[in-house]
């Protein structure tokens, strides 16, 4: 654990970053100068190749023409003694070899004779030379031998590059060792420096943030440091003696929070739990210290077994609703839960966290599966089933009456006590003045402020779930309906909006049916408004309702130009309480849930086609009923732009 924390520290990291850093470097800059070197060298090495052949070919001039072999032998034996040649050969015009392969050959070179030991004593010249090009890096130069313009041989010269990759070696190892020196040194000393001027100072500003989430409001930063650095310790001590200075003022928060029933979890923005009550603490098995500081998702899942993270799902849909999950308590028990939870945010809405209240629902599960169980009438289990949001709904209100009771309790007390409070300030000194008046004025508002506001938004969503459940519930009224009318007439209420933002609206040829009036009229009510508020406002918008007869079921698709969706996100799109793309439109996710319910409740089906940009297709079923004859085959209305048929 000690090692681990250790490579984990931001010390260990800078430590690495400048050893990489000077390694690189040093690697780099040996490989340059061994280039460089390495090019330097093989130039000195040709240049004097060059002129040694130059040198034999002109002393070879008289004993060619002569054919003088003695004379050649001894030139190119002359030339071998050079440490650097390996080998030196005279050819004739035609390019026929002329020197013998003992006078070629540099056989004083220690190389040469571990090559030359490996081959047979037969060996004629030139199986010589190629086993040397094969076993000794060479670099071969080859100059004519000519009188006047006349050209009557050439001189061959082989020089080994031995020396070269030795003197590129030692200057390679010297770089090395040199800059290695350099880097210890520098690292030290840039380590040394930067530990007083940055790390130290992080490093305590770390161990303060860590004491003050575990509740020591006390915790200050001592350590000096410069710049920027500075500034954020200084900002860190005062947002610490802010907080130690409001906490009193939460108490009777504190208190309310403590004696709520259902469970209580208050997390920051990165899911760790910052707060509990004892219901939370019953409900798990765990106390408080526990759980402080404990991932949520560790211990809030999803019911369905999937993995997707709690905090992440509250963040992305702002705010959660009667949602199944399962509590982890100790030793592994799974307690089920209705699940709620709120994105909390500050004035300029920046997230602070989230407000989550779980409540045990282990008996309802039981009773559920025990009806799942029974040799009982399906029908009624369907009825039980329908009821039980409408149950747990109207349960989930008792606690945000208490709240919002108690919550208006502090604000009438507040009222009574802040005039008489405010009077005696006067007489205070002026840090009590400081202390009390923010209190007063605003930190105890805000706090109200903050509890009023998530208590209608779960209040909402309460009432908006008991909506959703009496959709499932409610008895349904069929009666013959003129479907090209009911529409019409939920077209009427819509003119304004459709006027204002010119959008043409198709009524296709739509067959009479036998249906509940009211939810139809809620269906297409919901769909309608949808299409127009999500229109593109970068096009004319265009809307069309078609319908589809078949034996059984009636089929009809409301289509648009709109904005769409990405594939992915079209089954989120039906939950409860989701919404998906950009939000600049008000609304709380449910409308799409509710038509749902209440094709569903009719014994039909609904599905969605989209795509970003190019609008998004409703279709949904409904049984056929008695009378479905399709009145006319054109167009039986449009609204919208001038010019258009209407």
């Amino acid at each position: 654990m000690i090692r681990r924390e250790m490579r984990e520290s931001l010390r260990f990291r800078f430590l690495s970053v400048i050893v990489i850093v000077l390694m690189i470097g040093t690697l780099v800059l040996s490989a340059v100068i061994a280039m460089n070197e390495r090019r330097t060298l093989e130039h000195s090495l040709m240049t004097k190749a060059q002129g040694l052949a130059s040198f034999i070919a002109k002393l070879s001039q008289d004993p060619l023409v002569l054919n003088d072999g003695i004379g050649l032998d001894a030139i190119v034996n002359d030339a071998n003694r050079d440490e650097d040649v390996v080998y030196t050969v005279i050819h004739d015009a035609q390019g026929g070899l002329l020197t013998s392969q003992y006078a070629s050959i540099n056989i004083r070179s220690p190389r040469v004779q571990a090559i030359l030991s490996g081959l047979s004593k037969d060996s004629e010249l030139p199986e010589i030379l190629a086993a040397i090009k094969r076993e000794e890096a060479v670099r071969e130069l080859t100059v004519p031998v000519a009188i006047d313009i006349k050209a009557i041989g050439s001189v061959t010269i082989g020089m080994t590059n031995y020396r070269i990759r030795q003197e590129v070696t030692k200057t390679v190892l010297f770089v090395i060792a040199l800059n290695m020196v350099v880097a210890i040194v520098l690292g030290v000393a840039l380590f040394v420096s930067s530990k007083k001027i940055l790390l130290t100072p992080i490093s305590e500003l770390a161990h303060a943030a860590a004491r003050l989430a575990r509740g020591d409001a006390s915790t200050q930063v001592t350590v000096k440091a410069a710049g920027e650095l500075q500034t954020l310790i200084g900002s860190f001590n005062r947002m610490a003696d802010d907080l130690r200075k409001t906490t009193v003022s939460k108490d009777y928060v504190d208190n309310i929070i403590t004696s709520m029933r259902d469970a209580l979890l208050v997390t920051s923005p990165t899911g760790a739990i910052s707060r509990v009550n004892a219901a939370a603490c019953y409900l798990l098995g765990k106390d408080e210290t526990e759980l402080i500081g404990t991932q949520m998702d560790r211990i809030i899942m999803d019911a369905a077994g999937g993995e997707s993270s709690t905090v992440t799902e509250i963040l992305q849909s702002s705010s959660l609703s009667g949602r199944e999950k399962i509590c982890l308590a100790r030793n592994g028990k799974r307690v089920p839960v209705l699940f709620s939870a709120s994105v909390m945010r500050d004035g300029e809405g920046e997230v602070l966290g989230t407000v989550c209240v779980a409540q045990d629902i282990t008996r309802m599960k039981q009773a559920e599966a025990q009806l799942k169980s029974s040799s009982a009438d399906l029908q009624e289990v369907n009825e039980e089933l329908k009821s039980f949001a409408y149950i747990v709904s109207h349960d989930l209100r008792a606690p945000l009456v208490n709240i919002r009771g108690f919550s208006e309790e502090l604000d009438r007390s507040l009222a009574e006590i802040g005039p008489c409070l405010e009077k005696h300030l006067p007489v205070l000194d002026e840090a009590e003045k400081k202390r009390i008046g923010p209190l007063l004025k605003q930190d105890i508002p805000e706090a109200l402020g903050f509890i009023r506001s998530s208590v209608v938004r779960m209040d909402n969503q309460i009432g908006a779930i008991l909506k959703l459940s009496r959709a499932g519930r409610r008895k349904l009224s069929p009666e013959p309906l003129q479907m090209g009318d009911l529409v019409r007439g939920i077209l009427q209420t819509l003119t304004h909006q459709l006027e204002s933002r010119t959008v043409a609206v198709t009524v296709g040829a739509l067959p009479d049916l036998v249906a509940d009036r009211t939810a139809m009229e809620q269906i297409f009510g919901n769909l309608l408004d949808n299409a127009v508020k999500y229109l593109d406002p970068g096009r004319a918008g265009e809307i069309a309702v078609t319908a589809e007869e078949g034996e059984r079921e009636v089929m009809f698709h409301l289509q648009d130009n709109g904005r769409g969706m990405a594939q992915e996100d079209i089954p989120k799109a039906f939950e409860i309480f989701r919404r998906v793309g950009k939000q600049d439109v008000p609304g709380e996710g449910m409308g799409l849930a509710y038509v749902k319910a209440l094709v569903r409740s009719m014994g039909g089906r609904i599905w969605c086609e989209s795509g970003p940009g190019k609008g998004t297709t409703f279709s949904f079923t409904v049984p056929a009923g008695i009378a479905t004859e399709v009145k006319g085959e054109e167009p039986i209305s449009t609204f919208g732009q001038e010019g258009r048929p209407s």
